[in-house]
Parts: C-alpha cells; sequence; structure tokens
C-alpha cells in the first residue's frame, strides 16, 4: 500500500512539473506570436511609409532642393577623374543613403517601442 501511495505521489508530482512546462512553452509560444505580428506590422507601416515618400519623393526632392545639388554633382561626376569620380558617385549616392537609414531607423524604433 505504501509503495503504491509513493508511486502514485511521484506520478501526480510528474504530471504537475508537466503540466507547467507545457503552460510555461505555451506564454512562450504567444508572447513569440505576438512579437511576429507586431513585427510585421511594423515591416509593412514602413514599407507604406517608404511607398508613399517615393511616389512623392521627386515633389519632395524639389521641396528641399536636392534635385539641384544631385545634378551639380552630375556635371562634377562628368569633368572629374580618378578617384574624385568615386567621390563624387558617393555623393550623389547620399541622399538615398540617408533616406534609407532613416528607414530602417523608423523600423528600429517601432520595433523596439512594441517590444515586450
Amino acid at each position: 500500500k505504501d509503495i503504491l501511495g509513493r508511486d502514485i505521489y511521484r506520478v501526480r508530482e510528474e504530471n504537475d512539473r508537466m503540466l507547467q512546462e507545457v503552460r510555461a512553452s505555451h506564454e512562450h509560444y504567444k508572447k513569440r506570436q505576438k512579437q511576429l505580428f507586431t513585427g510585421i506590422g511594423a515591416m509593412l507601416l514602413v514599407f507604406m511609409l517608404f511607398a508613399l515618400i517615393m511616389t512623392i519623393g521627386s515633389d519632395f526632392m524639389s521641396f528641399l532642393h536636392v534635385d539641384v545639388l544631385q545634378k551639380a554633382i552630375a556635371s562634377k561626376i562628368r569633368a572629374s577623374e580618378g578617384f574624385m569620380t568615386f567621390v563624387w558617385y558617393i555623393a550623389y549616392g547620399l541622399p538615398y543613403i540617408f533616406a534609407i537609414g532613416l528607414f530602417i531607423g523608423l523600423y528600429e524604433w517601432i520595433r523596439a517601442r512594441f517590444h515586450d
């Protein structure tokens, strides 16, 4: 009778431990699922903002007078030789690199803001 009682107690403890592990695993799964949906939502938001700015981007670049600067840099590229041509190409691409960095920063900020 004692042996049977101890076996039942051991089985009950093992069942309780397994139930706790399953509950912890389920909570972890729900947390990861929430992070997944938040991340996908943040990526879609950033993509939509990027698409919006790219559709009105030429007007935005004109508003900031970046197009005038890029025309001047394009003329410098045609006139330059050697290493300076490489430097002018980098200068020509800086507004685009800055915009991409801005969107990556915005995405990371949104992701960090909604992270648990």
